[in-house]
């Protein structure tokens, strides 16, 4: 799928089920890789920590209240942008690429290759969610070293892919 269809679909993308199938869907013809069974977690953790991936499970955790503050802060493009960019980071790490430096360009390999250079999704992966969203404190991708409440399991998202493929 060249750029312009991805562009327009996650702009009109209206839940995380839609976003979740086209980073899914951009992995796979970047990478030629898959992973199924992934749940979705909303957490209220610290601010600095956006989202994790614990490695050796299937859950990709989001800060529940960075994402509502983006949600209410910044229009649907944005927001939806935001949320691609986090799906796309922590589901390279499912995959096992475990160092934070390599996730980071391989993100804005693929965001660049899907959305062009000018899409908020591209941006974020240049720059880091702290710059394009200047009302983040310094961001990280890692577990929160202060317990935050329990892991919210979204119940409606659905990872429609039901075997590994590597």
């Amino acid at each position: 799928m060249t750029e312009a269809p991805f562009k327009g679909k996650l702009d009109s993308c209206a839940d995380i089920n839609c976003i979740w199938a086209l980073v899914k869907r951009a992995v796979s013809e970047f990478l030629g890789r898959e992973r199924g069974g992934i749940s979705l977690g909303l957490q209220k953790i610290p601010e600095v920590v956006l989202a994790y991936h614990i490695v050796g499970t299937n859950l990709i955790v989001i800060n529940k209240d960075t994402m509502e503050k983006i949600r209410r802060t910044h229009d649907k493009r944005d927001y939806n942008a935001y949320l691609f960019y986090i799906l796309l980071h922590e589901y390279l790490h499912t995959l096992g690429y475990e160092s934070e430096s390599y996730v980071r360009k391989l993100a804005y390999r693929i965001a660049r290759r899907f959305f062009g250079l000018d899409h908020p999704v591209t941006l974020i992966a240049r720059r880091g969610p702290h710059r394009v969203f200047p009302s983040l404190r310094w961001a990280s991708f890692r577990p929160p070293t202060v317990v935050g409440s329990e892991v919210e399991i979204l119940p409606g998202f659905r990872d429609t892919t039901d075997m590994y493929r590597i």
